[in-house]
């Protein structure tokens, strides 16, 4: 149970803002932050080159469905947000030095098709190493050493990235505080004015006075756990006693920073504010959660960029073999900023209550894996030109 504590506070705290379980679905116009603190070319040159990999004994354990449906969101992302949100789309000196914004759309666009051709025989052609070799570019990527360092990471590898896995957790709430449910979810009602009160002093009442009776709201709730997993998650969705549903996300935080060296999450001082989420999208979200499993993962967007082609190679842990896993970058957090060292996994839902799935799914991916970052090979690329 230690190793899978530290495991757990590993999983990164999501980037509030939109009111979506993940970046890829994000629905408003605002601009991306211009304030991040960008790689240098030296770093990126350092973290990623061109590779020749060889997957003869691999097994490729992508499902095709789930990769094409994260596929398809990252296009009407790029679509919906080439002008708007370049920092994510194109992100410099990443997309300058090593895989343009159009390749990544022409690798997406490769991918779509392929898969829908092969829905017909139901063989499909991502499943097989020998056409992924032919058809498609890899590109190496190492780990920020000196980052890793600088993070007090304990697991530091010259050639292997930190994997982790993040899930959207499922609880019970409560309309009302009783003692079973003592924790309120709370809105700040006007994001301009910052609460910094620490964790600590909000669970012991101290929004519950006078001076902060119009600045928050309590929306649910819930009991101490299960705040805990949603403020570490992000996102949560709580059954009612009426057996409604509703989901809530991250939204503002109390700015202080997570303490990655620390490893009990009850002494973390960090706390986030939520917002529900548009009750009639609570079932489009259930929904993704089951098609994203194992196909999205969370990442540095601003370093590395939203939609590329992600592909790990490990030993499954459990069955002792060798797999390959595609996948795309679809989502962020607190934890990915100026990190090219670390990747999330989305694990799909889990009861709040059960940490043996969270184990179970955990138990398959060891904790540092060979990544690289896919593109379509220009031929590849002439062969959608051709028949468009």
């Amino acid at each position: 149970m230690n190793r899978l504590m530290s495991v757990i506070v590993g999983i990164f705290l999501f980037y509030g803002g939109a009111l979506e379980a993940f970046y890829i679905d994000k629905v408003d116009k605002t601009p991306c932050r211009k304030d991040i603190k960008l790689p240098t070319d030296a770093e990126i040159h350092k973290c990623f080159s061109l590779a020749k990999p060889s997957f003869k004994n691999e097994q490729v354990t992508t499902d095709p469905l789930a990769l094409q449906h994260a596929v398809r969101d990252a296009k009407a992302f790029f679509k919906r947000y080439w002008k708007t949100h370049q920092p994510v789309i194109s992100p410099q000196p990443f997309s300058t030095n090593v895989l343009s914004a159009k390749k990544v759309v022409d690798t997406l666009t490769f991918i779509d098709r392929i898969i829908e051709e092969d829905k017909v025989s139901g063989v499909y052609r991502i499943h097989d190493t020998d056409f992924l070799e032919q058809n498609f570019g890899f590109i190496s990527w190492k780990p920020d050493h000196d980052q890793v360092v600088q993070d007090g990471r304990r697991r530091v590898s010259q050639s292997r990235i930190r994997l982790t896995s993040y899930v959207v957790y499922k609880g019970l709430g409560s309309y009302e505080k009783t003692a079973e449910f003592p924790c309120a979810l709370y809105q700040l009602m006007q994001e301009k004015q910052k609460i910094t009160l620490t964790k600590q002093e909000i669970f012991a009442g101290a929004l519950d006075t006078a001076e902060y009776a119009k600045r928050t709201k309590s929306l649910v709730w819930v009991s101490r756990e299960t705040l805990e997993k949603a403020m570490m998650q992000g996102t949560v969705l709580l059954t009612m006693p009426d057996n409604k549903v509703r989901a809530f996300n991250v939204n503002i935080s109390n700015g202080l920073k997570f303490d990655h060296g620390l490893r009990n999450l009850s002494k973390q001082k960090i706390y986030w504010f939520f917002l529900e989420r548009n009750p009639e999208a609570v079932s489009k979200l259930q929904e993704r959660c089951v098609h994203r499993k194992n196909v999205i993962f969370a990442g540095d967007l601003f370093s590395l960029g939203l939609g590329k082609i992600i592909a790990l190679q490990y030993r499954n842990r459990k069955t002792k073999k060798l797999e390959l896993r595609l996948g795309l970058i679809g989502d962020r957090g607190s934890a990915f900023e100026r990190n090219l060292h670390h990747l999330d996994i989305f694990g799909g839902t889990i009861e709040a209550e059960d940490r043996a799935a969270l184990q179970a799914h955990l138990a398959n991916f060891p904790p540092l894996v060979r990544s690289f970052i896919v593109y379509a090979k220009q031929g590849a690329q002439q062969a959608i030109a051709s028949t468009n």
